[in-house]
């Protein structure tokens, strides 16, 4: 006699029986859920896909257009150059030769077309060398940093003397493997502005130093003229971004802008530190990388 009880064979297997469909739907509901998160993935790595090419064809495209952008930047600035010259050159010749026969007025009015031409000229070159620095693919060097320190010192001699600037060298190093135009064209910029914007200091100053960091060299330049708000600390390093104006210190504002590109070319920093009234110090900071370290020969300085 079959034994049919809760606790029969029949019960047993009635009980088997249910898990075993209980886990077969279960199989079921996991294989339809894999299959749904397989096609939801598929779906996603073709929309993937379609994104990556077409962020891929608007990156050339982008490159493309930066490229026409700098080729005719430096076209229009270099042709803008040949009427211009005619301008100064033409009110140059009044203010020279006929300025006894022009009224108040008129020459006036001459001499205000003269220093607007002469400004625009001076635009116009900073943006075609801007332009230029944008193109140019840097080359490294092995250069003297301190000779080259003390040959844009004595190129300034003139105006050095004139302001009666006590100029300061202090080098932890003495060579450097860098791009030497751009490298040489960034001291000169800064070398510049600390000279012009302390003359008016009684006692204007310029300390130019080189100290070697845990994994960079650190350049300083510092003067102690007329410094600026921090607010402006970024802003100072935009292309024709002036915090004066030029009838107080000339200049186009191109200067910091060429200083962070050259930098940035470098794979290197530029940044300043200042307050109003009490000087500005500018910092570079080169990596400490060996000539070797890279195909490109990228930047590397040494302290001998």
């Amino acid at each position: 006699m079959v034994n049919k009880g809760k606790n029969g064979p029949d019960s047993k297997l009635e009980k088997l029986i249910q898990e075993l469909e209980f886990k077969t739907l279960s199989y079921e509901i996991t294989q339809q859920k894999l299959q749904d998160e397989i096609e939801i993935r598929k779906t996603y790595e073709k929309e993937v896909s379609g994104l990556n090419q077409t962020l891929q064809d608007q990156t050339v495209r982008l490159n493309e257009l930066i490229r026409e952008l700098k080729s005719y930047t430096y076209t229009v600035s270099h042709d803008l150059k040949s009427p211009l010259r005619g301008i100064l050159g033409y009110s140059q010749e009044l203010l020279k030769r006929h300025v006894e026969q022009l009224p108040a007025r008129p020459l006036f009015c001459v001499q205000q077309i003269a220093i607007a031409a002469q400004n625009l000229e001076d635009l116009i070159e900073d943006l075609l060398q801007y332009s230029r620095l944008e193109l140019e693919i840097p080359t490294c060097i092995e250069v003297n940093f301190r000779s080259l320190v003390e040959k844009l010192i004595r190129d300034r001699a003139c105006v050095i003397s004139e302001y009666k600037t006590k100029i300061d060298i202090q080098l932890d190093c003495e060579t450097l493997w860098c791009w030497e135009r751009g490298f040489t064209q960034t001291l000169s910029n800064l070398i510049d502005n600390a000279i012009k914007y302390s003359r008016k200091s009684q006692q204007p100053a310029v300390l130019i130093s080189c100290t070697l960091e845990e994994d960079c060299y650190r350049l300083k330049i510092q003067d102690n003229g007329i410094g600026f708000d921090m607010e402006f600390n970024e802003k100072i390093f935009d292309l024709f971004h002036r915090l004066l104006p030029s009838t107080e210190y000339e200049g186009t504002g191109a200067g910091l802008a060429i200083v962070r590109k050259v930098m940035e070319k470098m794979d290197g920093k530029a940044w300043a530190e200042s307050a109003p009234g009490e000087g500005a110090t500018f910092f570079l900071e080169l990596p400490l990388k060996n000539k070797d370290d890279s195909p490109m020969g990228k930047w590397s300085m040494k302290k001998e």
